[in-house]
């Protein structure tokens, strides 16, 4: 009981934290439109695709890996 109440106030203060610094604006301003918060750099739409390609690609690698990988076993059992 007492761990999940540190874990909890530990999580809350980063959450505080966080919202003082607007890191949710600051979010969703990068993903929406390419804005690096606090200089004045500014990614194009190619190279915010780009990002969101890979982003996509590793994470489709990341959950499909173990299921190709069982794949392969059973049929590498059945030669």
């Amino acid at each position: 009981m007492r761990k999940k109440i540190i874990i909890f106030c530990i999580v809350a203060s980063l959450l505080i934290i966080l919202d003082s610094f607007n890191f949710g604006y600051a979010l969703m301003m990068f993903f929406f439109a390419g804005v690096i918060q606090g200089t004045n750099i500014q990614l194009s739409p190619e190279q915010m695709f780009a990002l969101y390609s890979i982003a996509v690609s590793l994470i489709i690698v990341r959950f499909m890996a173990p299921v190709l990988q069982k794949y392969h076993r059973v049929l590498t059992k059945q030669n």
